[in-house]
């Protein structure tokens, strides 16, 4: 068995961690423009979505988005990270 040099190793998880920040960008614009098909693939089943003075379940959020009682207009991301634990990623 062949070890992953450190470099690539590194390189794999920057560009994970990319990849978890562009799809995270673009979320925030299906959010903005109702995609809820996109979101729908997105948001897992068991997601929580906490606002302030609400907190809900992954049909309540697609509801609230899809009859624009919440509107995304603009999301002005000031700071952004990412990190993988096993299958979840926390960005």
């Amino acid at each position: 068995m062949t070890a992953t040099p450190p470099s690539l190793a590194g390189s794999e998880v920057a560009t994970e961690t990319n990849d978890l920040i562009a799809l995270s960008r673009q979320k925030w614009l299906w959010m903005a423009n109702r995609d809820i098909q996109q979101l729908e693939g997105l948001f897992h089943a068991q997601s929580r979505f906490v606002h302030m003075g609400a907190t809900m379940d992954r049909t309540g959020e697609l509801d609230v988005i899809r009859s624009s009682r919440i509107e995304y207009k603009c999301a002005d991301i000031s700071d952004i990270s990412a990190e993988s634990i096993g299958d979840t990623a926390v960005v």
